[in-house]
């Protein structure tokens, strides 16, 4: 992760997150050929709620957008409206790439970003991924999004520019989006902790869609897996055990 306290990007950085936000979302026909019936959110009515952009928001709290025709004011509708104000830019990072970097102090649980590509379904996202070499393959970041996939490739905005991290200051979550299919869960990155301006925005991503593709992580957190794949579960250790099969602890007792 790259942390640069306080810097400010530059007018090109600027633009280039500005072009990469207008991408829009394309729902394919596999998607249109599989969904389900229309999920409907119903106005947030909360008089706890100020602006539905944390749990006091019915709607927030249970991972749905809120619907168009929401209270004036509502920020829980990032899929279909554009934010006041984008908290992130792309930069550089080295030799990882392009790289999402914090524009402003960013508090815990704040809505990031929707993560933007072309929704299709898992069959088709299959007869795609057996048309690919490897090193399309590496650089495809496969998203689940319900019963769908999300592929960014062609259609991703600035979202697909987060790198991995072992140690990430986001978090990928699913919300049921109105007037889109009940089978389908819109992708947004919300932040996990109190994110620093000029901080670098890193998610976890444990890419299960296949385990032969190498994806080297290069994080360089204490706790590096070095891989962006799910590891498999890790062996449960044994408790220290006496001959009969009771737990040594449950053994002792006081006297």
């Amino acid at each position: 992760m790259v942390k640069n306290p306080g810097r400010e990007p530059t007018a090109q950085e600027i633009a280039e997150t500005a072009e990469s936000m207008k991408v829009a979302h394309k729902f394919g026909p596999s998607y249109h050929r599989n969904k389900t019936e229309l999920h409907t959110t119903p106005a947030c009515k909360s008089k706890q709620c100020k602006d539905c952009s944390d749990i006091s928001c019915p709607n927030f709290s249970s991972h749905q957008e809120c619907p168009p025709k929401c209270r004036r004011g509502c920020k829980n509708q990032l899929s279909r409206t554009k934010p006041e104000l984008v908290p992130f830019f792309i930069a550089d990072t080295g030799d990882r790439g392009k790289g999402l970097f914090a524009k402003t102090d960013i508090p815990a649980d704040t809505r990031i970003l929707y993560y933007s590509g072309e929704i299709i379904s898992q069959r088709a996202s299959k007869i795609r991924w057996n048309k690919y070499d490897d090193k399309e393959r590496e650089q495809s970041y496969y998203f689940a999004a319900g019963d769908f996939i999300c592929d960014p490739r062609n259609h991703g905005n600035a979202g697909q520019y987060a790198n991995n991290s072992c140690q990430p200051n986001m978090v990928a979550v699913q919300c049921k989006i109105h007037g889109k299919a009940e089978n389908y869960r819109g992708i947004f990155f919300d932040a996990y902790r109190d994110i620093e301006k000029g901080e670098e925005l890193t998610i976890k991503y444990d890419f299960d869609y296949d385990s032969s593709v190498v994806r080297e992580c290069k994080c360089g957190e204490l706790n590096c897996t070095k891989s962006l794949n799910m590891l498999p579960p890790q062996p449960k250790k044994r408790s220290s055990k006496s001959r009969s099969g009771a737990s040594e602890k449950k053994k002792s007792k006081k006297s």
